[in-house]
């Protein structure tokens, strides 16, 4: 994704050197500034900094559906009649988790994530804070670089004319001030231009990671690439004739597996065409064919990724440079990296390999796919609109579809809500095809999207439903293994697990504990760790059994690294201005969608009564959040945390926040700072403000953490620190368990532990 930046060279740097423009960046510049101003004809832009505007006296407009049949309300008109309810699609929206009101005091309680949420959902510029680290110290590199050349020049008794000359600095710039002599914003070189970091030229794919496109993104992609004429040279028909699974391994592999697909593939083609066949499975079931049912399914795997590559391509998923360079036929890195962007793209929570559900969004028209997207961004709105969670996901104890029982003891499945009132919006709003949802996108411009919101009837809610809801939730840690997953040689143990773990949110209710959804989730396991004599081990990080409350909930959280933490996870490598910059890792400190946290966070808080009467909360540091790593969530382990799909984390809260009385808190300062040096001998500061924005509930919520079921000979986790594989541990090494043996010293000897 690109990141423009508006905060640039600092002022003093531009006092002391104003560049010269060179002729061929002032001619991109003029390019790109002619293709902006083209497409402000057809785009209202707005300040992505602000608000919202506030609804007028009588109430903001909304556009009222109801069996394809729309009219013009005002909201309170809408809501007045008690059927419609109004739903927020505009580019403005942000889930109420982010949302923003006034304290006890008169001031705004303001969320700071709140407005890069909305910036990232639309694709407006912003500079993430590591990228911000990175600019700051090539911008810093760059001025000493400029500094120390412009000394040298002078002492050699060079004139300040002569050393502009020289240098290609043009004289100091007019410096706006702020009105009391301080600098304004600096506007400095390109935006564009400045930046070269990123994922090379593909759009800001975040919905994988819980930030759902607007729908002015979704019109974008409706005007620019679901109609590319390169598009009609794809064969559909052989990626859906492939039903197999193809994964990356390495180049070499997949260097040979192109170079043999595309012999098989010629020798299956010129026997189709010899027995005059025109499907290819046809040939495994005649007796003439001169091919073998193994040739053949090379062969069509072989034609299946030729086919997907040719659509990366006419879809720009590949990086800049490796759509002409790639191995055709075989999954390679280049192919693999653009597999992982088409995923990102589409909500797929894959690996960038063909399986089964990356295939079946691949065998889809690029409309067909643009459809699912709109219904996924919609889901999102209608759910945050309407504060429901109910998905079909969840079970009863016999594993069947959860059920209930009403007032008078009638038997009622837990219905999917977020379906079945997608549905209904769509119906009402007369989009159920690809076709009518690009028309819609297409004949309304992004300041139509920009205030958008609609109001539709709705099916009636389930009778458990009220204001405030008796809510709580269970989470299953499935198979557990205590034992150190390796061998005395280094190798990894085979520790299988069937049953992965869950949590489900129940809503109690007539007497009844009512499954509302279930969400896959991790638990803890063996980690990485850093011990105080700085060498690292494993240990097993446990995930909490038994009765907790969730009684904090925060958005945007930021995680506080513990000095437990190992220095080389503290920072992030990036790429700015063609330069490799190793910077504090801000993207998993947070506020960020890709932090440790995600983009919401619940405390496990054990409750303990005081002699006194009051209550502590003890805090082991065990949190549900959301996760980008969802491969993590698919099969790994977690530091003892229970993480979640980020959008399953935003749906999950937000509705805990709709039905339970709380108190918004705000912003929490941190007051964090931390200097430490890296193995490469880089010394590093982080700087942490705020711990994100945080919700106090009124009345707890009970969530139990069950057992699960231990399997292995170890029974119980283990507490002491164990040797990493691959680490050298000198005589200073403290936290060795007993027993262990180092390896023989120089002389043969062996030492002593």
């Amino acid at each position: 994704m690109k990141h423009p930046f508006f905060r640039l060279f600092p002022i003093a740097i531009l006092a002391i050197a104003g560049c010269k423009t060179r002729p061929d960046a002032e001619k991109e510049a003029q390019k790109r500034q002619a293709a902006q101003q083209a497409d402000k004809k057809t785009t209202e832009l707005v300040d992505s900094d602000a608000e919202p505007p506030p609804p007028p006296p009588e109430g903001r407009p909304v556009v009222v559906y109801e069996n394809g049949v729309e009219t013009q309300m005002t909201e309170p008109q809408a809501t007045a009649k008690g059927v419609y309810t109004v739903i927020d699609l505009s580019n403005f929206w942000v889930p109420f988790i982010f949302s923003e009101q006034d304290g006890e005091d008169g001031e705004r309680l303001r969320n700071d994530f709140r407005p890069i949420f909305r910036k990232l959902a639309n694709d407006w510029p912003y500079e993430s804070r590591t990228m911000a680290a990175a600019r700051a110290t090539v911008d810093k590199r760059i001025a000493w670089a400029l500094d120390a050349k412009i000394r040298e020049l002078r002492d050699a008794g060079v004139s300040e004319e002569d050393i502009r000359e020289r240098l290609g600095i043009e004289p100091p710039p007019e410096v706006a001030t702020d009105g009391d002599g301080g600098p304004a914003t600096p506007t400095g070189e390109d935006p564009e231009e400045a930046f070269e970091g990123g994922l090379g030229d593909v759009d800001n794919f975040l919905e994988v990671y819980g930030i759902p496109p607007s729908l002015s993104v979704l019109r974008k992609r409706a005007l620019q690439e679901v109609n590319r004429p390169c598009f009609n040279d794809i064969d559909l028909e052989k990626i859906k004739r492939f039903d197999g699974f193809v994964s990356y391994k390495n180049n070499d592999v997949a260097n040979s597996e192109s170079l043999k697909g595309r012999t098989f593939a010629r020798k299956m083609r010129r026997e189709m065409e010899r027995l005059n066949v025109t499907d290819p499975l046809e040939l495994t079931n005649n007796l003439d064919a001169k091919v073998s049912r193994g040739l053949v399914d090379i062969a069509l795997r072989y034609e299946a990724i030729v086919e997907v590559q040719k659509f990366l391509v006419c879809a720009g998923f590949y990086r800049k440079g490796a759509e002409t360079t790639y191995r055709k036929g075989a999954i390679d890195w280049k192919t693999h990296q653009a597999l992982v962007a088409f995923e990102h793209k589409h909500r797929i929570f894959g690996w960038g390999f063909i399986g089964r559900k990356t295939l079946e969004a691949l065998r889809k028209s690029p409309q067909e796919r643009l459809f699912d997207g709109f219904l996924r961004v919609l889901a999102e709105r209608i759910a945050d609109a309407t504060g429901i969670i109910e998905d079909g996901s969840a079970k009863g104890p016999d594993g069947k579809p959860a059920a209930y029982k009403d007032l008078e003891g009638q038997d009622h499945p837990v219905p999917n809500l977020v379906a079945e009132y997608t549905a209904a919006v769509i119906r009402h709003m007369d989009l159920g095809t690809p076709d009518k949802v690009i028309g819609f996108l297409t004949r309304h411009d992004d300041g139509f999207f920009n205030k958008l919101f609609v109001a539709v009837p709705l099916p009636t809610k389930p009778p458990y439903y009220s204001d405030v809801m008796d809510l709580h939730a269970e989470l299953e840690r499935g198979d557990v293994w205590y034992e150190y997953p390796f061998n005395e040689d280094g190798s990894r143990r085979g520790q299988p697990r069937k049953n992965m773990p869950k949590l489900t949110l129940y809503v109690k209710w007539n007497g009844q504990d009512i499954p509302l959804a279930t969400m896959g989730t991790t638990i803890g396991g063996w980690r990485s760790e850093r011990a105080p004599d700085n060498y690292e081990y494993y240990k097993y990080k446990n995930s909490d059994v038994g009765p907790r409350v969730w009684k904090d909930i925060v958005a945007g959280p930021v995680w506080l690294p513990p000095g437990t933490t190992p220095v080389d996870d503290l920072v992030k490598t990036v790429v700015y201005r063609g330069r490799k910059i190793s910077v504090p890792n801000y993207d998993e400190f947070g506020p960020w969608y890709a932090s440790a946290y995600g983009l919401v966070a619940a405390f496990h808080v054990r409750p303990v009564e005081r002699k006194s009467g009051n209550i502590d909360y003890f805090d082991n540091g065990i949190r549900t959040h959301g996760s980008v790593d969802y491969n993590s969530i698919l099969r790994r382990f977690s530091h003892g945390c229970h993480r979640l799909y980020n959008h399953l984390a935003i749906r999950l809260f937000d509705f805990v926040l709709r039905h339970k009385k709380y108190t918004r808190i705000g912003q929490v300062p941190a007051g964090y700072s931390h200097q430490f040096t890296t193995s490469e001998d880089e010394t590093h500061t982080i700087v942490l403000d705020s711990k994100g924005y945080r919700y106090e509930l009124t009345d707890p919520l009970p969530i139990n953490v069950l057992t699960g079921r231990v399997r292995g000979k170890q029974r119980v986790p283990i507490e002491h620190h164990m040797p990493k594989p691959g680490v050298e541990y000198g005589l200073d090494a403290q936290f060795l368990p007993e027993g262990y043996q180092r390896p023989p010293t120089a002389d043969g000897g062996t030492p002593e532990n």
